[in-house]
């Protein structure tokens, strides 16, 4: 969250017990807006959340909103995939 310019004080902190019998504080909270640097697509009232422990660099795929998101934080992009 911290390479992000994120405070976990400004999210709901709300500890999840994981499948590997590990309890997990996930920081939950609203994006006002996301968009690219060359504005070509934004979005707007996004839902986040944050996993204590988790990397979140690289590419990870949520089907299940129908987009994939590449997050680069030594770079500072995410890349969007409709």
């Amino acid at each position: 969250m911290t390479p992000l310019s994120f405070d976990k004080k400004d999210f709901k902190s709300v500890p999840i017990k994981s499948d590997f019998n590990k309890e997990n504080n996930y920081y939950i909270g609203k994006l006002s807006k996301l968009s690219t640097v060359n504005k070509l697509s934004q979005l707007e009232g996004l839902d986040i959340a944050f996993v204590d422990g988790l990397i979140y660099e690289g590419k990870t795929s949520i089907e299940w909103l129908g987009k994939i998101l590449t997050i680069d934080i030594a770079k500072k992009k995410i890349f969007i995939e409709e």
